[in-house]
């Protein structure tokens, strides 16, 4: 499929479509291909929990290859130092991250940080605005599982991100165009067994997903096998440059149900840093405008109202999502 969206709408009619500020931009992607998919078909197989089970993500290995982690005297202050630094100090986010534990390390590479210092945007006098993100997910890395680290990092993923991001995301937009997608690879009984098997046996520091290619070789064609790991991803960066970028101009001036939610100070620095080609904040960005019109959506009476975009084929869809 082939489509140039009008981006500004077909953003609203997702943005809406969820029941809480969904912001993985993926799911305009998502929503496409399973309106394309539902010309054929009623029912879809996808691959999800294949990452989470068998160590499919290439930031398992990022922060396996990671030295350090043990958060001593000397990489705290070291941290210490960073976090009084400007924002826009060259190599500030490096030492901050000297002086997160593992977990932490782990945590900084799915999640968005909260606290101001470490560059978030959330209100001080939130409860969120006090979170590190070494403590993000750190109810997710216990003791009690006996587990070396590969597979603390999968089962963190399998109860967190899969069921809400990636679960919530592919179950919303396809019911949206009423075509049901299942997930063979989340039996209960594969996923048991899967977390039997040690995390280095399924994922290294140079190998994602080890044990599961070597069992489906032979199954599946080797150019499968051997394929980069691609996303799904969209051009956020061009789109607040054009269509979007009035939503991001918005930002500056967030509406009273935002306000008590973020630092305004901190949201402006991002929105100046990106708009300047400082730095590239698109991820936050999205995840900002997002809060802001589900929260405007949610007042007027508008969300869950099905999607109005252009039908897959159609003469307005005709040119690629460009992810370049």
């Amino acid at each position: 499929l082939v489509v140039r969206p009008d981006v500004d709408r077909i953003f609203e009619s997702i943005a809406g479509m969820f029941d809480e500020p969904f912001a993985d931009w993926s799911a305009i992607a998502t929503f496409l291909v399973a309106q394309l998919a539902r010309q054929s078909v009623t029912v879809a197989l996808s691959g999800d929990g294949g990452d989470e089970l068998f160590g499919g993500y290439t930031r398992y290995g990022d922060t396996l290859r990671r030295a350090g982690g043990r958060r001593g005297v000397a990489s705290r202050l070291i941290s210490a130092v960073g976090l009084m630094l400007p924002h826009a100090f060259l190599g500030r986010n490096r030492l901050v991250d000297l002086g997160r534990s593992r977990a932490g390390r782990y945590a900084s590479t799915v999640v968005q940080p909260v606290r101001v210092d470490e560059g978030g945007v959330a209100s001080a006098i939130h409860p969120l605005g006090r979170v590190a993100i070494d403590e993000q997910l750190n109810r997710y890395f216990s003791s009690e599982f006996g587990e070396d680290f590969a597979a603390a990092m999968m089962r963190a993923d399998l109860e967190s991100y899969l069921p809400g991001d990636i679960l919530t995301k592919v179950d919303r937009t396809s019911m949206a165009v009423s075509l049901e997608a299942r997930v063979p690879l989340l039996d209960y009984e594969l996923v048991d067994f899967a977390l039997r098997i040690p995390g280095s046996l399924r994922v290294t520091s140079g190998e994602t997903k080890r044990l599961f290619r070597r069992a489906i070789q032979g199954i599946v064609p080797d150019i499968v096998l051997s394929r980069p790991k691609k996303g799904f991803a969209v051009p956020l960066a061009r789109w607040f440059r054009g269509p979007l970028r009035h939503r991001i101009k918005a930002l500056r001036t967030p509406s009273a149900a935002m306000e008590p939610y973020i630092s305004r100070n901190a949201v402006e620095r991002l929105v100046s840093e990106h708009s300047v080609g400082r730095r590239d904040h698109s991820a936050v960005l999205w995840r900002l405008i997002v809060l802001e019109y589900w929260l405007a959506a949610f007042h007027d009476g508008r969300l869950g109202r099905p999607p109005i975009v252009p039908k897959a084929g159609s003469a307005s869809t005709d040119a690629l999502l460009q992810t370049s």
